[in-house]
């Protein structure tokens, strides 16, 4: 999780920063609420240089692991990876905390389709992002989130001769990034990130 003080900013056209604080508050503690009670898990790992999301994850009963300072996500993600093979993780599932249709009924099916060794993507609406990724073994290919991450995840494991499925999922596709995700799911702020239509 990025600083608080810094999170969605590209949403700063049309929300403050107390809203935009409001938001990423509401969509994390949704996100490890849809976690919580999932058997398939051993565990879940939260990684943030901002020592506020702690509270929160250790009141789900979750691990948090504090960065030393901001290093971007793909390093974060990495050392948790690291953090997590080392302690004798098969697999990781990486999800952002921001999409506000996140369940256990879609977190089932992906998982299902995950392959025992390899990479599984669930790529944005615009197929251009990452919006959840499978990986195992947890380091199996380099983290390179970011722009076109959805084509370079999977340039990635395929040089590493590991097998990809894509998991196409309307729900998975949704994250709240741009002004524009706000107008196209503006009934589901501020009250209900992860509400039906």
């Amino acid at each position: 999780m990025k600083a608080l003080a810094k999170a969605k900013t590209r949403l700063a056209p049309v929300l403050t920063l107390e809203e935009r604080r409001q938001l990423v508050v509401q969509l994390f503690e949704h996100t490890l609420q849809e976690l919580a009670g999932w058997p398939i898990l051993e565990g879940v790992l939260v990684v943030s240089v901002d020592p506020f999301f702690s509270e929160i994850t250790q009141t789900f009963g979750y691990e948090f692991l504090r960065e030393e300072q901001p290093s971007g996500l793909n390093a974060s993600v990495t050392l948790a990876a690291q953090h997590l093979q080392a302690r004798g993780a098969q697999a990781v599932l990486v999800i952002h905390g921001d999409l506000p249709w996140i369940s256990q009924n879609e977190l089932d099916s992906l998982v299902k389709a995950a392959p025992d060794k390899g990479i599984l993507i669930a790529p944005d609406r615009h197929y251009s992002g990452t919006n959840i990724l499978w990986a195992s073994p947890p380091l199996a290919i380099p983290f390179a989130y970011g722009c076109d991450s959805f084509q370079k995840h999977q340039e990635l494991a395929l040089k590493a001769n590991y097998p990809v499925i894509i998991f196409k999922s309307e729900k998975l596709s949704v994250d709240l990034d741009l002004p524009e995700d706000l107008i196209i799911y503006e009934n589901y702020l501020p009250n209900t990130p992860g509400g039906e239509k």
